[in-house]
């Protein structure tokens, strides 16, 4: 409780504010209009932090996601060298991540195949290479293309 009480006096200093962040790093949420460097510090103890941070700053938006590659889900226009840092750190976070380029679904699907079922909307590219691997995949694929549904079926047939 102590550290609350140093954030709801007045005017804290940054030095007071920098030091109850290390300590619950999720009290940022009361504080208003952070510096960046309060903002960092609480991404740097936990990255899910960033869901309590109004126009985080693209340095705390790629330090949250170095930290907790998860928090890629509070980034609301995430760019693609983020997606990738997510995705390398753990594919199944391909989930939180509204629309991935095409090199980001294969970036997933080639570190860990099953992930095709978390994609919204793969490419014909990346639903090839999906089956390629696995042509049971092909159920897990949210309105597979033709030519996907023919290259799995030849596969399973072994035609």
């Amino acid at each position: 409780m102590r550290v609350l009480n140093i954030l709801k006096k007045d005017n804290p200093t940054e030095k007071e504010i920098l030091c109850a962040i290390k300590k619950q790093p999720h009290y940022i949420e009361f504080i208003e209009d952070p510096t960046e460097e309060v903002m960092l510090e609480a991404v740097k103890w936990n990255g899910m932090t960033l869901q309590f941070i109004e126009n985080p700053t693209e340095k705390v938006m790629i330090n949250a996601i170095r930290h907790r590659p998860q928090s890629i889900q509070f980034i609301e226009n995430p760019t693609e060298e983020m997606m990738i840092d997510s995705i390398k750190r753990d594919p199944q976070n391909i989930r939180f991540i509204e629309n991935p380029t095409e090199r980001v679904m294969l970036d997933s699907i080639k570190k860990y195949p099953y992930t095709i079922q978390f994609i919204k909307n793969p490419t014909e590219k990346v639903m090839m290479y999906a089956i390629q691997y696995n042509d049971r995949f092909i159920r897990y694929i949210k309105n597979p293309t033709e030519n996907a549904m023919i290259k799995a079926i030849k596969k399973i047939w072994k035609i």
